[in-house]
């Protein structure tokens, strides 16, 4: 440990972690996704092969509270490991649902490779934030 971080029983170490940077990633990238996503909303369902624009524009709209939500999480001073936990699940959940998309077979071909490399992408901020998460006692990692 060095002079910039500090522990509690109750969550991950004040100061700069990778923890947090990596929250601070996943909240940009799903902001910026959902910003995307809303502002394309109209042309999404031609482009992927399923949905309504309404679907994507609150999917859109949901993805960039919930960017904000995680950022603000990664702000705390001490980030309790459940709630860390609930964002890697979070992650993971929309992986396996985009899998669950891709397989059905609904997607067209551009779809398909924008869901499966959004999925990869959010796979990866799952696996950066889970290598992090504090140990149980909330020692940082």
């Amino acid at each position: 440990m060095n002079a910039r971080t500090t522990t509690s029983d109750s969550g991950v170490a004040a100061g700069p972690t990778r923890l947090r940077l990596a929250l601070r990633s996943n909240a940009a990238f799903c902001s910026v996704s959902g910003a995307l996503i809303a502002a394309l909303s109209a042309s999404l369902p031609g482009i992927l092969g399923a949905g309504s624009g309404r679907f994507y524009l609150v999917l859109g709209v949901f993805l960039v509270l919930y960017g904000i939500q995680i950022f603000f999480l990664s702000r705390r001073e001490r980030i309790r490991r459940f709630e860390a936990i609930l964002v890697v699940a979070g992650d993971v959940a929309w992986v396996v649902g985009s899998v669950v998309v891709a397989a059905v077979g609904i997607l067209t071909s551009e779809g398909m490779v924008l869901v499966l490399a959004t999925a990869a992408a959010v796979a990866g901020f799952a696996l950066w934030q889970g290598r992090n998460l504090p140990a149980a006692d909330g020692t940082p990692r």
